[in-house]
């Protein structure tokens, strides 16, 4: 079974091999949440003296990124060891790709939608994810429903 430090250490494979460009913003963790049949990743702020706290917009102006941590929640059916390893890069590339576009992030918002036109899919194949972002699409839409349906 797969746990949080692995987990991180994706995250921070993926940071210096796809995105070492990215050096500002707040501080992120990463961890599994519970599992999902819909949602497969998300991102949250949260200011570090409360993280079980949702973020107010107005209060998140005042505060500075020492402050704040991004919360990258990843579907707790990811954990199994029999879902490839490359799906979870993808599902969590995709996550780290709202954070590097100012969503629930401290750093400036690129974009005014955080999925319009597919600007996700554009960035990540931008930077040479595109064939781990093409094999965990596939999968998710070859596998997915089958999947949750034998491990509810």
């Amino acid at each position: 079974m797969r746990d949080n430090t692995w987990l991180t250490e994706k995250l921070i494979f993926i940071h210096q091999t796809y995105f070492s460009d990215i050096i500002d913003g707040n501080e992120i963790e990463v961890k599994f949440g519970r599992a999902n049949r819909t949602r497969l990743g998300s991102i949250a702020i949260r200011e570090k003296a409360n993280k079980r706290m949702q973020l107010d917009r107005r209060k998140m102006k005042f505060l500075n990124a020492d402050e704040v941590v991004s919360i990258i929640t990843i579907n707790g059916y990811f954990a199994r060891e029999d879902i490839p390893e490359t799906v979870v890069e993808g599902i969590l590339a995709h996550e780290f790709c709202h954070f590097v576009h100012g969503f629930n992030s401290m750093r400036p918002k690129s974009f005014r939608n955080p999925h319009a036109g597919g600007i996700i899919d554009q960035e990540l194949k931008d930077r040479g994810f595109g064939d781990i972002l093409k094999f965990q699409k596939r999968w998710i839409r070859k596998n997915w429903r089958e999947y949750i349906k034998t491990h509810q």
